[in-house]
């Protein structure tokens, strides 16, 4: 295969609508594709044989031989070794060349990293004119997931390559579902990065706490967001954006109580509801990262917001950048339906 012939992957951001640290501890989650922000792969070979090949990457990360990648890379670097072989070798592909584009934040928990990994899997084998099947991207996805996050869950691998809502329970087969509800939810960042894995450490630590009362109130409080979840996914399927509203904001207040949000979190989420937002949250692992408001269509809810006037009060309260999220997905691609999570 030539230099001058490009091969490419895409697969788009995501946001948890419900489940946020709960999920972890195998309660479910809703996550829906933000599918405004996008990773492209453009993989092109480089005339490196196929039993010496060379790989390089340009990235916002880094530019250069893979192999001199740094640290951060590890996980990009062992899924392209995995993918060369599993499907390069047999057709008998040379080394190659990876280009990556990016208009998902990092660190901002809307799966910048297993969106990097699906556009990626689908440009190689793209490259290697393989194709592959929704669980074959999921399986080769995790290998770089597992590596970035250690245990990932797989909820951000499922996100990133389905085009509809997905129900997601660790260690269940995922559903992707469709959604119909009377409602834009809008996405902003705060600026600020994310601190998942500190987040996730906080909750564990006071879910195993050898205070009992302190033990016992985070875990009612797990249950409560596994309980909020079934009810998000019956508001969204009865389009009811007023108690989607309440359940957000429920959310929050749980998650605020487990210590995963942060002052400019809250001050972003304070700034929608009082211009009109039904309901609000973080979403993502927290301490950082990015925040829901969600605004009704119909304006005979009685609810007085807009969109604009929403985003305009996001933007006065410090949020960098915004995204609307149309509350209503389409058919999606086998890319992108249900995989199984082990």
């Amino acid at each position: 295969m030539g230099k001058e012939t490009k091969h490419s992957g895409t697969a788009h951001g995501k946001i948890i609508l419900i489940g946020e640290h709960s999920v972890v501890h195998f309660k479910p989650a809703i996550a829906l594709p933000l599918m405004s922000t996008e990773i492209r792969a453009e993989v092109s070979g480089n005339g490196s044989p196929a039993d010496d090949p060379r790989f390089a990457v340009d990235c916002e990360y880094f530019t250069g031989s893979l192999a001199d990648a740094p640290g951060n890379l590890g996980n990009l670097q062992k899924l392209v070794v995995t993918l060369f072989n599993s499907l390069c070798v047999p057709q008998g592909c040379e080394g190659f060349d990876i280009k990556i584009i990016s208009s998902i934040p990092r660190e901002r928990g809307m799966g910048s990293s297993a969106a990097v990994a699906i556009a990626v899997i689908r440009a190689v084998a793209d490259y290697a004119g393989v194709v592959l099947g929704s669980q074959e991207v999921f399986d080769y996805a995790q290998i770089s997931e597992n590596i970035a996050h250690e245990n990932a869950s797989g909820l951000d691998t499922i996100a990133t390559a389905s085009n509809q809502a997905v129900w997601f329970e660790r260690g269940e087969t995922a559903e992707a579902f469709d959604c119909e509800c009377p409602g834009t939810l809008i996405v902003a960042d705060s600026g600020v990065k994310g601190g998942t894995r500190e987040a996730v450490a906080a909750v564990r630590s006071m879910l195993y706490s050898r205070e009992r009362g302190k033990a016992r109130e985070a875990a009612q409080q797990i249950d409560r967001l596994g309980e909020l979840a079934y009810a998000c996914l019956q508001a969204l399927r009865k389009g009811d954006t007023a108690s989607l509203g309440f359940i957000m904001d429920e959310a929050h207040e749980i998650l605020t109580g487990l210590t995963v949000s942060d002052r400019k979190l809250d001050t972003l989420v304070a700034a929608a509801r009082k211009a009109g937002a039904i309901g609000a949250k973080l979403t993502g692992g927290g301490r950082g990262g990015c925040m829901i408001a969600l605004v009704a269509d119909d304006l005979r809810s009685g609810v007085p917001a807009t969109v604009k006037s929403v985003e305009s009060a996001l933007k006065a309260a410090g949020a960098v950048n915004t995204w609307r999220l149309p509350l209503h997905t389409g058919p999606d691609t086998d890319a992108g339906r249900a995989a199984t999570v082990k």
